[in-house]
């Protein structure tokens, strides 16, 4: 199997440091974890893999899945919280705003 084997665990290794970099807030290594998995898939599947042992690949994508699932809901969390930062922002900013044209 050799190097598809390689790329197998690479990817889940990309995989798992996108977790880690998501829930430290590194959004862009997130980003440049998700190029490398993306070139890395391209590699594995683009052409049939008679080589490459059917248990691991089902292994392999079932623990992507997971680290997905764990992925997604950091970045849900993430986007939620931003939404209401930036709304309490903009409620600041109108309060502000009222303020100033009342206030003379």
């Amino acid at each position: 199997m050799g190097e598809k084997s390689d790329d197998m665990q690479e990817l889940v290794s990309a995989s798992q440091a996108m977790l880690e970099h998501a829930s430290t807030g590194a959004w862009e290594k997130v980003a440049r974890g998700e190029l490398r998995r993306q070139q890395l898939l391209n590699t594995l599947f683009s052409e049939p893999g008679e080589n490459m042992d059917v248990k691991e690949v089902d292994r392999i994508i079932r623990e992507v899945l997971q680290i997905n699932n764990k992925l997604e809901s950091i970045t849900v969390a993430a986007c939620e919280y931003a939404k209401s930062k930036t709304e309490a922002l903009v409620t600041g900013k109108r309060a502000v705003n009222q303020y100033a044209m009342h206030s003379g």
